[in-house]
């Protein structure tokens, strides 16, 4: 499972928070979100994964407070989706976080922008 590989590597994390559980909430899977690549420079195209949202429910990403793609998870609860770091971002950590729209669950991680001269 996409989750499972992603915890192997160090690179999950656990939500910050979660909605209580629901009906239709995938069961047994644990809510995660990673980037690939880690850090980068303003312009970087940044891929954002993830899984235990629920089944085709629509997600937002941000970087930061600004949302930066919107996606729909699959009917396991994963998803994938794409954004480039604004040019004009400056240097330093960043919050990744994708928001479950129906459920409210979301789940955050950091990308550093790290700006060259």
């Amino acid at each position: 499972m996409l989750c499972a590989a992603a915890v192997a590597a160090g690179v999950a994390v656990t939500p910050v928070a979660a909605a209580p559980p629901a009906a239709s909430a995938v069961a047994g899977t644990e809510d995660c979100v990673f980037v690939r690549p880690f850090f980068g420079s303003p312009n970087t195209q940044v891929r954002v994964s993830g899984c235990g949202f629920w089944p085709n429910e629509n997600i937002q990403i941000l970087l930061g407070s600004s949302v930066r793609a919107r996606t729909r998870a699959s009917g396991s609860g994963e998803f994938s989706a794409m954004f480039n770091v604004p040019g004009d971002e400056s240097s330093g950590a960043r919050n990744v976080t994708a928001i479950g729209q129906s459920s409210k669950v979301f789940a955050r991680t950091v990308f550093l922008v790290a700006n060259h001269p």
